[in-house]
C-alpha cells in the first residue's frame, strides 16, 4: 500500500477530509458528556450511568488492534467508510433509545465505529507522510482533538437546553454524512491485498480476553456480595482466552492480525 508517492495536493486533501471526519466523531463525545444528567433524568438508571461511557471505551479499546491489519488487507477507504456507517447508524439509534440499557448497548456499538475511524486516521498519517513530516500532521491532529474538547461542552449544553438530550446525538449526523461523501470522493481506490490473511481465530480469542478483562476491571468498585464471584470468573475467562490467543499466534505462520503499518 504505497500512498507516500501521491501528489502533495492530494495528500493534503486526504488529511483535511480526515480532520473533518475526526472532528465530527470526537466532538460528539464531549457533547454527550454534558447531556448525561438530562439523559438520566429522562430514562432513569443512575446506577448504570458510568456504562454510557465505559461500554463505549471498552469496545473501542478491544477493536482498535484489528484496524491496522484490516486496513493493510482492504485499504483505508474500505475500512473507514463502514466504520462511519456503523457510527452513524448507532448514533441515530442512541437518539431514539427508550431505555438506559438500549442506550448503553448502542453506545457500545458506536465504540466499534470510532475505533475504525480513529485507527485509520493514525495509519494514514504514517502512510502518507515521511518521518520528517509526520510530526507536523500529528500536531495538527492533536490540535483537532483539543478544539473538539473545547467546543463540545458549549455546544452540548446549548443543544440539550434548547432541543433536548436526544439532539445531542442527532446533531452530529450531518457531519458524519459529509465525511462519508468526502472520503468516497477523495480517497484513492486500493486493491485488496490477497497475499495477507486475517487471523480470525486469534481475533476472536483476543477480543474475548480483552473484553472480559476490561469488564472485570470496570465492575470492581460495585458494592455487591456476588460481584466478587463474577470478577473471578471474568478474570479466569480472560486468562484462558489470552493463553489460547498466544498459542494460536505462535502457531500461526502469518504475522497475526495486529499490524500498525
Amino acid at each position: 500500500m504505497i500512498l507516500s508517492t501521491l501528489e502533495r495536493k492530494l495528500k493534503v486533501k486526504i488529511m483535511l477530509t480526515l480532520f473533518v471526519c475526526m472532528f465530527g466523531t470526537t466532538i460528539y463525545q464531549s457533547i454527550v458528556s454534558i447531556s448525561g444528567p438530562s439523559i438520566i433524568a429522562d430514562l432513569g438508571g443512575f446506577e448504570y450511568y458510568a456504562w454510557l461511557f465505559s461500554g463505549f471505551s471498552l469496545t473501542s479499546a478491544v477493536c482498535a488492534p484489528f484496524i491496522g491489519k484490516l486496513t493493510k488487507i482492504y485499504g483505508p477507504k474500505k475500512i473507514i467508510i463502514p466504520s462511519l456507517f456503523i457510527f452513524l447508524f448507532s448514533t441515530i439509534l442512541c437518539g431514539l433509545s427508550s431505555s438506559i440499557f438500549l442506550l448503553i448497548f448502542f453506545r457500545s456499538v458506536q465504540g466499534i465505529g470510532l475505533a475504525g475511524v480513529l485507527g485509520v486516521v493514525w495509519i494514514m498519517i504514517a502512510l502518507l507522510w515521511s518521518p520528517n513530516e509526520r510530526g507536523k500532521w500529528l500536531g495538527a491532529t492533536a490540535a483537532g482533538f483539543t478544539l473538539a474538547g473545547l467546543v463540545g461542552p458549549f455546544l452540548g449544553a446549548y443543544v440539550t437546553q434548547l432541543l433536548g438530550w436526544r439532539w445531542s446525538f442527532f446533531i452530529i449526523i450531518p457531519a458524519v454524512i459529509v465525511s462519508m461523501i468526502l472520503i468516497s470522493k477523495v480517497f484513492p481506490k486500493i486493491e485488496k491485498d490477497v497475499s495477507t490473511k486475517f487471523d480470525y481465530r486469534g481475533a476472536i480469542f483476543f477480543t474475548l480476553s480483552a473484553s472480559s478483562f476490561l469488564f472485570a476491571l470496570s465492575i470492581i468498585g460495585i458494592d455487591s456480595n456476588k460481584i466478587f464471584i463474577y470478577i473471578i470468573i471474568l478474570f479466569i475467562i480472560s486468562t484462558i482466552s489470552f493463553a489460547i490467543f498466544i498459542y494460536l499466534e505462535i502457531k500461526e505462520k502469518d504475522e497475526g492480525f495486529i499490524d500498525i503499518t
